[in-house]
């Protein structure tokens, strides 16, 4: 007996009849030495479903992309009874938090839960915390945001080894479990391999305590709102192949030894803050040169500044227009004289003006 199964689609066509959906169930219960089920892409009935019941040895069950979803979501907690399944795939079905029977997750090892509607609703993600054994999640591609997540999944969740909440609304807050920074208790998963945390709305700090996941392959923490700069201290993670800070608001050197030397400028795109290799943007100020001493010699100093060059026009404009009117309101002489001098300059710009025109007229 072989010990996985694969059914195409053809076999469940449009048109398929009560006698074929009899001649599969038959089938099924006849293989109670099967231990891997793909049922990926495949048109089923709810009906179906709970035939896998027969199937004891059942370890590995692939159930993405089932249609139509109405029909198949509801017979899940048929398959309560399979004891000794741990790897499950419920991938783009458009699942939500009630759809999932708790008891089916109970001895699950990978649970894929990406790419349905899970939200707020605490029901089915508060199962998860009696996951002892869980080494795989997904829930990348939902709806969660930062009341959706429950802290005991990282107390208890030591065994775990990729966890994956890609593309949801992790955020900042101030109540919940995400507040302020990306919990540092995901710092204590110490068999974790794979972390991503990318498209979210996370703000906040990239805790040291990262430097401590010691197996740490690929980490993604892309398009978020972090700022601060990144720890030194991840440069401890030496098996880390694949890292990813890009487009977020970090600042600072960024840590360039061991295995950080193979992660090229796209690792770190979108930062304006970052500094020094692998980007081609120099960390000021140069090391010959005392911070303290630099910002004295930047600084403008009192004659360059703006104010002081604006102050003075003022003062001149103040002063010139009174040296000017004060004698004219203070003295009826000086009045007299002021216009009397105005007059005859009105007068002989006149004349000049006029004999300018009749020598212009003459010529022609």
């Amino acid at each position: 007996m072989t010990t996985g199964w694969r059914l195409h689609t053809y076999i469940y066509s449009e048109t398929h009849t009560h006698y074929k959906n009899y001649i599969f169930r038959a089938a099924l219960c006849r293989m109670s030495n099967l231990k891997v089920l793909d049922l990926r892409s495949n048109p089923l009935n709810g009906d179906i479903i709970p035939q896998i019941r027969c199937l004891p040895s059942l370890e590995t069950l692939y159930l993405s992309s089932i249609y139509p979803n109405h029909a198949f979501i509801p017979a899940l907690s048929a398959l309560c009874g399979l004891k000794n399944l741990r790897a499950l795939d419920l991938r783009n079905n458009s699942i939500n938090d009630e759809n999932i029977p708790p008891c089916l997750l109970r001895n699950l090892s990978s649970l894929d839960l990406s790419r349905n509607l899970l939200s707020n609703s605490p029901r089915t993600l508060a199962a998860l915390c009696g996951l002892r054994n869980l080494k795989v999640l997904n829930l990348r591609d939902n709806f969660l945001d930062e009341s959706s997540i429950p802290s005991c999944l990282f107390n208890n969740g030591s065994s775990l080894e990729s966890l994956d909440i890609s593309q949801n609304k992790l955020k900042y807050s101030s109540s919940f479990f995400f507040s302020g920074e990306i919990p540092s208790l995901l710092g204590e998963l110490t068999a974790l391999y794979s972390l991503n945390l990318s498209f979210n709305i996370l703000a906040g700090h990239i805790p040291k305590s990262f430097s401590t996941m010691a197996k740490i392959e690929s980490l993604d923490l892309s398009h978020n709102n972090l700022v601060g700069s990144i720890p030194p201290e991840i440069v401890q993670l030496h098996f880390i192949s694949t890292f990813n800070v890009s487009f977020n608001n970090l600042s600072g050197s960024i840590p360039f030894e061991n295995n950080f030397r193979t992660f090229d400028e796209s690792s770190y795109r979108g930062n304006k803050g970052l500094c020094g290799m692998p980007l081609h943007t120099a960390c000021t100020p140069p090391n010959n040169m005392p911070p303290q001493q630099d910002e004295e010699e930047d600084r403008p100093g009192i004659a360059e500044s703006d104010f002081f060059f604006f102050s003075c026009i003022a003062v001149s404009y103040v002063v010139g227009f009174w040296v000017v009117i004060l004698p004219l309101l203070v003295s009826m002489n000086w009045r007299r004289k002021h216009y009397a001098v105005v007059d005859s300059c009105i007068y002989i710009c006149c004349n000049k003006f006029s004999g300018f025109l009749t020598r212009i007229k003459d010529c022609c």
